[in-house]
């Protein structure tokens, strides 16, 4: 794949994810940005794996890609043509932001782990867990995997002890719960529902923070995001090696 490639279904937040992140008002306007992001001859997208994240202001996007050595983390300024490799391990996965923008956080073995944007060492924080991808809330807290098939677990801050948040549905054909994204406002999380087929047919969850069960978003694909927009929150998740929104 040379180019990452975007295209845009529909600027419509889902009715399960409105009502999770309630009447806030719109932030300020901005004009739209039009972009393509070329990819080193070397590495391929692996959004399913490393995952997508946007910075809390938007001008900043971190991906995943990979070769067959190695998940590698990459992130590009909109006001720059700067693709900057921040770092590679066979373990990487999941990739996402401080509430502030200031850190890039990410999994790697059983250790959830955060190094700065602007460059720096990894630091390890929290317990060690079987699958420990992770997201920040706004406000201070972490939602957390637990061990696979078992759901997502709420932590109040990264030395807290992890409390259930969802529960995987098991008659509904629900397998696990993964690669959750917290919503604008650290009101809640958008997550993959996985199935056992594959990433491209995983459903999309969204759960509160502190509320029992979850809801189904309605639509398939992997590494859901969603972004504040002047018109309202979208919500964008990947599919078929393509950016939904």
């Amino acid at each position: 794949l040379g180019l990452a490639a975007v295209l845009v279904a529909a600027a419509v937040l889902p009715w399960a994810l409105l009502a999770l992140r309630g009447g806030d008002p719109a932030p300020e306007a901005r004009a739209p940005t039009r972009f393509a992001i070329p990819f080193p001859d070397d590495v391929r997208p692996a959004t399913q794996l490393g995952g997508l994240a946007v910075s809390p202001d938007g001008r900043t996007i971190a991906f995943g890609a990979s070769n067959d050595v190695s998940i590698r983390v990459f992130a590009r300024d909109l006001g720059s043509v700067e693709l900057r490799e921040l770092y590679r391990d066979e373990y990487l996965r999941d990739v996402s932001f401080s509430p502030d923008g200031r850190w890039i956080g990410f999994r790697s073995g059983t250790r959830m782990r955060k190094m700065p944007l602007a460059g720096g060492a990894p630091v390890a924080f929290g317990p060690p867990g079987e699958e420990p991808a992770f997201t920040w809330l706004e406000g201070g807290g972490i939602v957390v995997e637990g061990p696979w098939g078992t759901g997502l677990r709420h932590m109040a801050d990264e030395r807290a002890e992890p409390v259930l948040l969802t529960r995987v549905d098991a008659e509904a054909g629900e397998r696990a719960h993964s690669l959750a994204r917290a919503l604008p406002g650290g009101r809640g999380v958008v997550f993959n529902v996985w199935t056992g087929r594959s990433w491209d047919k995983s459903r999309i969850g969204a759960a509160a923070i502190g509320s029992a069960g979850h809801r189904l978003v309605g639509v398939e694909g992997s590494s859901p995001v969603v972004v504040s927009t002047p018109a309202g929150d979208v919500l964008l998740w990947s599919r078929g090696g393509t950016i939904w929104a």
